[in-house]
């Protein structure tokens, strides 16, 4: 069998899992999801080449630079968002003048694109959720409280898939796409620092609610409603 018969054989039963994801049964729906995560992960294949199985994932799929300009200040939600497209979604939002830069295989740059703006969208629709919550109780609201409560959003998200990684054993496969995006991004952009957003002393209710929350998050929700499903 070829490589690429093997990769074929791969993505078709990938499809069965993102199908079977679909489950009104959250648990099962949850398991197929991480399965078929666990092998586009042990593959390095992209949602793209399991759609269209007859394309080949080769040399073809290089690094790409995509700009993304938000058109204003960049909100602290998409500061949020961007570390955990970086984790966990095989590419790298870089903070720009007036956006972010990301860098990625160009199959994956289209997905975590999308994933940051679903993570931004539901970072602030849960905000403004709990902010509404708050006032109801007579509880003052503060920019403070909001940069905390996203904080711990963030936290609590990444600490759901961090737990999901490690349950798969996907260390060692993400370890190889981890150097190669590193080498890519010293290539294409050169030196980068990582962003860390501000924190507030005094919100600790706000940023416990956040975790909690941010545990909750389904990314899988977010593929679904931009169509990258299989």
């Amino acid at each position: 069998m070829t490589q690429q018969d093997e990769n074929e054989k791969i993505a078709l039963r990938v499809k069965k899992l993102l199908a079977m994801s679909a489950s009104s049964n959250q648990h099962e729906a949850d398991a197929m999801m991480a399965k078929a995560m666990e092998l586009l992960t042990q593959h390095n294949l992209s949602i793209q080449y399991v759609e269209s199985v007859e394309e080949r994932e080769t040399d073809c799929d290089k690094f790409v630079r995509r700009p993304y300009m938000v058109g204003k200040a960049i909100s602290h939600q998409q500061k949020m968002a961007a570390p955990v497209v970086n984790k966990f979604f095989f590419c790298n939002p870089i903070l720009t003048k007036g956006g972010f830069l990301f860098v990625g295989r160009e199959s994956n740059v289209e997905i975590a694109v999308h994933v940051f703006e679903f993570l931004s969208q539901t970072f602030e629709r849960l905000w403004v959720a709990y902010r509404t919550e708050t006032k109801a109780r007579g509880v003052n609201v503060s920019g403070g409280m909001k940069i905390e409560f996203i904080n711990g959003l963030q936290i609590g998200l990444i600490k759901k898939l961090a737990a999901e990684r490690a349950s798969l054993k996907q260390e060692q496969a993400l370890a190889i796409i981890d150097d190669k995006l590193r080498t890519a991004i010293s290539q294409l952009v050169g030196q980068t620092k990582q962003v860390k957003g501000a924190n507030f002393a005094g919100w600790d209710d706000a940023m416990a609610a956040g975790v909690r929350q941010g545990q909750q998050i389904a990314i899988r929700d977010g593929l679904q409603s931009t169509g990258h499903r299989g």
